[in-house]
């Protein structure tokens, strides 16, 4: 007889996962299979209304505006980089600020727009006690061409939880988009994006949420809209 075995890896993904969502998976496979939106064959329509209800079940759950704001993507990491990248101008180099200890979804992308010369970063240091933010640190870190703020919610390292409703409101007071990585928060802590300030929630429907592997939101509190620069062809540069 083998020996029992524990599953003891869910802050890489939850498992096992709810019987329905087995059930819901192999009924998509087997009745439906088609895509949402692209045709009005009755699979089709039928899918378009369950992404549709996916987005407002989520919009509930995180306390949104509008549940057309709840993009889908490849992953959390593809939607961390989608926001981060999404709000700085090439053409206009500025600042942004995220922490010593963020996950690498945001400090990689942060690295790489430093590398090209499209941003400067402020790092803003933990307490070397508990791991956690000082919000008046992210106050004194703002400059006047700050164009984010990214944090990560919850460390998959230490589990810690920062102080993400104060920082949303530095960030409104100053006018300035607030990111938030919920990778390891998402289903685990209560997050809502109105009361904690946030305009761009990444999470992840694998962890928390107890979903299939893979699919991630990115949620788009708000609408920032900038000005790019045009090519001959019409289209922003990158």
């Amino acid at each position: 007889m083998s020996p029992r075995r524990l599953y003891l890896d869910n802050a890489a993904t939850s498992r096992p996962k709810p019987k329905a969502v087995y059930e819901a998976m192999a009924r998509y496979a087997t009745e439906l299979g088609a895509s949402g939106g692209r045709g009005a064959y009755t699979e089709a329509v039928e899918t378009g209304e369950l992404i549709l209800e996916c987005r407002q079940r989520l919009n509930r759950l995180f306390h949104g505006e509008r549940a057309e704001h709840f993009v889908f993507t490849l992953n959390c990491s593809d939607a961390l980089n989608l926001a981060i990248r999404g709000l700085i101008d090439p053409y206009t180099r500025g600042h942004v600020i995220c922490t010593h200890i963020d996950h690498n979804s945001i400090l990689r992308p942060i690295r790489a727009l430093e590398e090209r010369g499209w941003a400067r970063a402020t790092r803003v240091p933990v307490d070397g006690a508990t791991g956690i933010i000082d919000p008046h640190d992210i106050r004194k870190a703002l400059q006047p061409d700050t164009r984010f703020i990214a944090i990560t919610h919850v460390s998959n390292v230490t589990g810690t939880i920062q102080p993400i409703r104060e920082i949303g409101q530095i960030a409104r007071e100053a006018g300035i988009p607030f990111i938030v990585d919920a990778a390891q928060s998402a289903g685990h802590v209560p997050l809502d994006l109105q009361a904690d300030g946030i305009d761009l929630l990444a999470a992840p429907g694998h962890k928390g949420l107890l979903g299939r592997w893979a699919p991630g939101s990115c949620t788009f509190a708000r609408v920032w809209k900038r000005s790019w620069p045009r090519s001959a062809k019409g289209e922003p540069d990158r």
